[in-house]
């Protein structure tokens, strides 16, 4: 098999903030397309095979692939059917089926982590007592 990987991005619209990378599988085009989407730091993810006629294309790629590299991961959900993919890290593999001129849709939402509420304790308030006056 080869792998070829190209990256490019679109220089006409600095605010497109498009990135296409195309790769090629068995002399067949394979494209992927991400788009960065609200919140922040999530993205659009399109993956479309170009082939007119065949068998679908099975592929697994790391997330990292495709500069999806928040160390926090992603929740991926595929979009025509709403449906959860699941909750990935850069460094793990996404595993998707796409038919002959097909396009699988995702949206890779990123994840952050929990908040954790802040609180200070008075270790001594529970031994400190009113101090009389009268003993001054």
């Amino acid at each position: 098999m080869k792998f070829a990987l190209h990256v490019a991005t679109a220089t006409n619209n600095p605010k497109a903030e498009l990135l296409v990378c195309a790769f090629q599988l068995y002399n067949d085009t394979f494209h992927i397309w991400t788009r960065s989407i609200s919140p922040p730091g999530s993205y659009a993810v399109a993956a479309v095979y170009s082939k007119q006629h065949g068998y679908p294309i099975h592929v697994s790629l790391p997330l990292s692939a495709i500069n999806l590299t928040d160390p926090h991961g992603y929740n991926i959900t595929e979009v025509f059917d709403d449906v959860p993919v699941g909750q990935l890290k850069p460094a793990q593999n996404l595993t998707y089926v796409v038919n002959p001129s097909g396009i699988y849709l995702l949206r890779a939402t990123v994840m952050k982590p929990a908040k954790t509420q802040a609180f200070s304790v008075d270790m001594y308030a529970a031994v400190r007592r009113p101090v009389d006056k009268r003993l001054r």
